[in-house]
């Protein structure tokens, strides 16, 4: 049945990626060329993260809205993960430096070149965690490794640990006493596609570590 309020939904949200896109090849015109004084390489830094951050939730909430209609589909294929995580390194790591954030990405030797794996949403739930990642005050260093699941003895597990300087998430007015899954979209995003994929999303509050970590079984193939 035709839809209106759908097709609507989903034009509009063609059309928020369109403008997104066009922002994003103005922030790249601004950084080529070179002329930009520290100050100003950093707000463009900034609005680059901003406008990826915005690109991943938004893409993020579409699938959600698959989800709740039962129509959400997984498409496993052959992923290398070295080129999926370095990938995402590639796209955060300069506006992060600039802003004086270390980005770092670690894969154990054990991890098979190759994974049967829907890396589309895979990469979708990373980009949603790391706009929530991105949210801590006083944030100083983000890893993003891929580890053999030593629990279930198959699959893999990736962590992402956003490190923060000390005392600096307690001072902020967004760090409360609540889980940190109830303060921002992009973990809820990122649960919501981790369970109708079948795999496990975990947040755990280390101090000065936010630490998020997937686990998906018998991903290899």
């Amino acid at each position: 049945m035709h839809d209106p309020l759908e097709e609507t939904s989903d034009s509009l949200r063609q059309e928020l990626l369109a403008n997104l896109d066009g922002m994003a090849g103005c922030l790249d015109l601004l950084v080529s060329s070179g002329q930009l004084t520290g100050l100003q390489r950093e707000h463009v830094a900034s609005a680059v993260q901003y406008t990826a951050n915005l690109r991943a939730i938004l893409e993020g909430l579409a699938e959600c809205v698959q989800i709740s209609r039962g129509r959400f589909v997984s498409q496993p294929q052959k992923t290398d993960m070295s080129v999926l995580l370095h990938s995402l390194a590639r796209l955060h790591a300069p506006p992060l430096a600039e802003r004086g954030i270390e980005f770092a990405v670690e894969i154990d030797t054990g991890i098979p070149s190759t994974l049967m794996v829907d890396g589309t949403h895979l990469r979708l739930i990373l980009s949603n965690l790391l706009a929530a990642a991105l949210n801590l005050a006083g944030l100083a260093h983000i890893a993003l490794e891929a580890k053999e699941n030593r629990v279930h003895q198959s699959g893999i597990t990736l962590s992402l640990c956003a490190s923060c300087t000390p005392d600096s998430k307690s001072a902020t007015p967004d760090a409360t006493n609540q889980p940190y899954s109830d303060l921002d979209s992009g973990v809820h995003i990122a649960s919501k596609i981790a369970k109708a994929l079948g795999w496990h999303l975990a947040v755990r509050d280390e101090g000065n570590t936010m630490a998020f970590l997937l686990a998906i079984p018998d991903s290899v193939g």
